[in-house]
């Protein structure tokens, strides 16, 4: 298997972590792309979390399991990373771990899934996430304010927010990113009005202006509603039988 050039893995326990990890940064050096999804079957541990991002042939990581504040405590690891995409779920991340993920210079894709991150503010750094093009917030429950600072993200192609109730405005940043082509507003009524040409009251938008030059789609949970009728729907059914 040294010749191994792609490899996959979803990992549920802390044995076959230590044994993939090791295999893939020492054993499989002709690795071009490496896929791992790690499930939350424990909570990970500052050496584990260090020896995901020390893998040089790690290109695309899932993490389903409690991060609590590790990010930023193996900070030193994290920024030598060559990760391309990273994508968190249900971590507990307690603190803006933006200004550490920033410097990952490899960084394509990011994505905050639901029980990633517990804080109402999230900031990109002036400079941070240099080749980043592909960012998802999704279904961040706290999450209110999200700041892009300037230069921040130079190269970011798609934005998509999802089910975050609590933002109250997109990032005033947005407006200098010329690279931005997609903004996509998913169950997110508060900004879907604040970012269209007209909104519900005739006028413009609180926040169009800063993404006019980008393409704005709106997506809606009509099945997800359809869903929640049909209990109500079976019980009138019945009842009229």
């Amino acid at each position: 298997m040294k010749k191994l050039q792609r490899f996959s893995a979803y990992i549920f326990d802390k044995e076959s972590y230590e044994a993939i990890m090791t295999a893939i940064d020492s054993n499989w050096e002709k690795l071009v792309y490496t896929y791992i999804v790690v499930e939350g079957g424990w909570e990970f541990t500052s050496e584990e979390v260090n020896k995901a991002f020390k893998c040089k042939n790690l290109t695309d990581l899932v993490i389903r399991a409690r991060l609590g504040r590790l990010l930023t405590e193996c900070r030193s690891n994290i920024i030598c990373s060559n990760i391309a995409s990273l994508c968190l779920s249900k971590c507990n991340i307690e603190e803006d771990p933006m200004e550490v993920l920033g410097n990952l210079a490899s960084l394509k894709r990011l994505c905050f899934h639901s029980g990633s991150f517990l804080s109402e503010r999230m900031t990109c750094p002036a400079s941070s996430f240099p080749c980043l093009k592909s960012f998802e917030l999704d279904e961040l429950q706290n999450l209110k304010e999200l700041i892009v600072d300037q230069h921040a993200m130079p190269l970011l192609s798609r934005l998509h927010i999802r089910r975050c109730v609590e933002m109250e405005m997109v990032p005033e940043g947005l407006s200098a990113i010329s690279s931005l082509q997609d903004l996509i507003i998913e169950g997110t009524p508060e900004l879907e009005s604040r970012v269209k040409a007209i909104n519900g009251d005739g006028e413009e938008g609180e926040d169009f202006h800063k993404v006019r030059h980008v393409k704005i789609t709106f997506k809606y949970y009509v099945l997800s509603s359809l869903v929640m009728l049909l209990p109500l729907l079976t019980f009138f059914s019945n009842t009229l039988v």
